[in-house]
Parts: structure tokens; sequence; C-alpha cells
């Protein structure tokens, strides 16, 4: 190894450092994403099942599912009609 290393011109080594860095940043990034990924699918996974041992309907998992999937985190509703927003923020905005 040290064999290797005696051959690279020292002028090359910042540009193989930070090739190196970049690599391993670039993966930590998307591993950071694939992991979050799977949990967000546990979590969606344990929602439906603890819905359905409460005995809700496809329907109303449904609209629970496409609720969450839309980034409603504040737990006020809003509804999407021709374009426009109607709820709390609309009476803010005047519309």
């Amino acid at each position: 190894m040290s064999d290797l290393l005696s051959r690279v011109p020292p002028h090359d080594v910042p540009a193989i450092v930070f090739s190196a860095l970049a690599f391993v940043a670039g993966l930590v990034v998307w591993l950071t994403y694939q992991w979050r990924l799977h949990r967000r699918t546990e979590i969606e996974a344990a929602l439906k099942q603890d819905m359905l041992n409460r005995g809700m309907s496809a329907e109303e998992i449904e609209r629970v599912m496409r609720a969450s999937l839309h980034g409603n985190r504040n737990g006020v509703g809003h509804e999407r009609v021709a374009g426009s927003v109607h709820g709390p923020a609309a009476s803010v905005h005047g519309q």
C-alpha cells in the first residue's frame, strides 16, 4: 500500500483526498435518504395496521394516507378546489 502511495505525485494528493471525501459524503447522503424511505414505509405500515385494528374502512384509511402524503403535518385540513386553497390560510390571504 505504501508503494502505491509513494507513486502518487504530491500535487495530486489534494485532488485524490477531495474525491474520496466527496464520494464518502455522497454515500452518506444516499444512505440517509434510503434509511428515511425505509422508516417512512415502516411507519405507514404500522399506521395502516393500527387503523385496521380500530376497524376503519378502506376509504377512511385511504383518506388518512392521502392526507399524510400531501404533507399535512400541522393537523389543519385544506381542500384543493379549482386551483385554490380553501382553509384557514385562505381567510388570512383574503381568498
